[in-house]
């Protein structure tokens, strides 16, 4: 019997009739993880005594059965919690992988849950800021990407690569194109609205001359390729010493992001690529006495350019 809770809840098929749950056993125990029919991820024991000290968390859905029906199994004094539409059945199932694998037992009771969700919302926190991190990798690759498809010089290939971070290390701005005198800051979501965290106002500020705008890109999750595909897909477009450099700056962005192939994206064909020039992003009012500023813009209702445009607009 499989440990991993993960695998277990892929591998359920989506029950036909709606109120019924699919089942798969943890390991030989009295835990099982289900799946409803939203696709949403979920657990049970049976034998459950005391549930009521399960409070309500927010997201989750806790339900109680004398008896229950699953694959053709009948369960008794049955405990279920299932999450929501708000949260996202790969990360939730990750986070009880990461949790049960380190408490193994035949037979878990209602205390046993309760630490369980209690640790969950730490680890689903820190499994979130990874996939915000590889979504971020994966905006940045698929912008060099368009970029290198769009030149047919090694030399402004170079600049393109060159111009990724920076041999010193992590750079504020993603994308600085030195002989076009352009700045590119990419921000992906996987929203449906172009909401975008920016994280300091100097990410919006360009050199004097400079022109600078922020790419925004909208994703679907579970569909598409990963960052890891985009990345050999920018290696396999580049001569010799640009590869060297391109590596190099992996390194630097963070290897285990940039080679990642767990999670896979595509672009939302209802909401493209479009560029939006520095001074045009709302930005809060900030004066002397404000530091450290940062925030969530939305950029639905500016003026923007499409790709094609913004090429033209850098002279690329």
């Amino acid at each position: 019997m499989s440990r991993n809770i993960q695998k277990i809840f892929q591998n359920l098929d989506l029950p036909d009739n709606n109120g019924n749950y699919s089942c798969g056993q943890f390991n030989n125990s009295n835990l099982w993880i289900v799946k409803n029919t939203n696709g949403n991820c979920g657990l049970l024991i049976d034998n459950a005594k005391d549930s009521d000290s399960i409070v309500q968390y927010k997201n989750l859905e806790k339900k109680r059965f004398i008896e229950f029906k699953s694959n053709k199994r009948i369960f008794k004094n049955v405990l279920m919690i299932v999450h929501n539409d708000n949260v996202i059945p790969e990360v939730f199932s990750e986070s009880l992988t990461l949790h049960f694998e380190k408490n193994i037992k035949e037979n878990y009771n209602v205390n046993d849950i309760l630490n369980a969700l209690e640790e969950l919302e730490a680890i689903t926190k820190k499994i979130k800021t990874k996939i915000n991190e590889i979504i971020g990798v994966w905006g940045e690759f698929y912008v060099l990407n368009n970029l290198l498809d769009n030149v047919k010089s090694d030399k402004m290939k170079s600049e393109i690569i060159n111009g990724w971070e920076s041999p010193n290390g992590r750079t504020l701005i993603d994308i600085n194109l030195k002989t076009l005198s352009a700045s590119i800051e990419v921000k992906t979501t996987t929203l449906d609205s172009r909401i975008h965290h920016i994280s300091s106002i100097n990410q919006l500020s360009s050199k004097p001359n400079w022109k600078g705008y922020l790419a925004s890109i909208c994703v679907k999750q579970n569909t598409g390729i990963s960052c890891n595909s985009l990345r050999l897909k920018i290696l396999n477009s580049l001569n010799e010493s640009q590869k060297i450099i391109f590596n190099q700056r992996v390194l630097i962005r963070g290897k285990h992001l940039c080679n990642n192939n767990k999670y896979i994206f595509e672009i939302n064909k209802s909401k493209e690529i479009e560029f939006f020039k520095f001074e045009d992003v709302p930005k809060p009012d900030v004066n002397t006495y404000t530091v450290n500023v940062k925030w969530d813009t939305i950029v639905e209702e500016i003026q923007s350019l499409n790709q094609k445009s913004f090429f033209s607009a850098i002279n690329l």
